[in-house]
Formats: structure tokens, C-alpha cells, sequence
């Protein structure tokens, strides 16, 4: 008798190898498109922590509608937290404002408001969402949701 793994038993290893091989991809392909939604999630509401609590300590003494903080959101994902100074309020379009924080968004996120691209939100000194002055044009509810899945809510 000889010693060792004939060539039909290797050949069967490696052929229920590459069987779980295969169904096992796609299964990771998922966990890491969710890991990514998941990180997103958390980075977003983050930003929205921190643009409220920015919002209430209201440095600039902002009264009213006035925006305080916006969150903006870039082309390239890049998701910033700005404070409005003393002499302007904070604006996504002219980057007017001092940054608080920054995060970059994994490349195939999307951000939806309502179905149509988020680009900014603003909050006046109550920590509510506001659209006057320079947010005219940001989101106007509270509703975001990422690649489609269930909203994050702003309150």
C-alpha cells in the first residue's frame, strides 16, 4: 500500500473548494456594500449630531430662521459639518463658514432626500432644519436615506 492522496481525492478537495468558493463571494459582496451603508449611516448621523449641538451653542447669536450650521455634502462624497461666523451665515455653495468636522463617504453611496440628490441641510439656533438666507436651496425635510434603504431622520 502507498502512502499519501491519490490524484481523484485531491481533485474532489479542490472541487469542493472552489464550490464553496463560489457560493461564498456574492455573500461577502453583500456584507461589505452593508458595512459601507452602515458606516455611511453612522458618519451621517454624526454630522447631524454635531451640526445641532453647534446650532444650540449658537456662536454667532443668530436669532430667528437664520441658519447656524449646515451639513453640505460634495460631488465627491465628502460630507462637512460648517458653523456660521459673526459676519456670515454658513453656506455649502461659497464654503462660507468654519469647517467643524469632515468625513468622506464611500464612493457607491448615494444620499437621497425625498429621491432627489441631498446636497445640504441647514439649522437655525433651535436645532431645527431652516431655509432661509443662504440654505434656500438645501433640503427642506428630514428624510435621507442611503442607496434606498429605510429614511434617517434629522429630529
Amino acid at each position: 500500500m502507498s502512502k499519501g492522496f491519490s490524484l481523484i481525492e485531491i481533485m474532489i478537495v479542490i472541487a469542493v473548494i472552489a464550490l464553496v468558493v463560489l457560493v461564498a463571494a456574492p455573500l461577502t459582496g453583500n456584507w461589505v456594500s452593508d458595512a459601507k451603508r452602515i458606516e455611511a449611516e453612522a458618519q451621517l448621523t454624526q454630522a447631524v449630531g454635531r451640526a445641532k449641538a453647534a446650532a444650540l451653542r449658537n456662536h454667532m447669536a443668530a436669532t430667528g430662521e437664520s441658519p447656524v450650521t449646515a451639513i453640505c455634502l460634495s460631488d465627491s462624497n465628502l460630507l462637512t459639518v460648517l458653523e456660521g461666523t459673526a459676519g456670515a451665515a454658513p453656506s455649502c455653495t461659497s464654503a462660507a463658514g468654519t469647517k467643524l468636522w469632515q468625513a468622506q463617504l464611500h464612493k457607491g453611496i448615494s444620499v437621497k432626500v425625498d429621491s432627489n440628490d441631498f446636497s445640504c441641510v441647514c439649522f437655525n439656533n433651535k436645532g431645527l432644519l431652516t431655509t432661509s438666507g443662504s440654505c434656500s436651496a438645501c433640503a427642506t425635510t428630514s428624510n435621507l436615506s442611503l442607496d434606498g434603504e429605510d429614511p434617517l431622520a434629522l429630529h
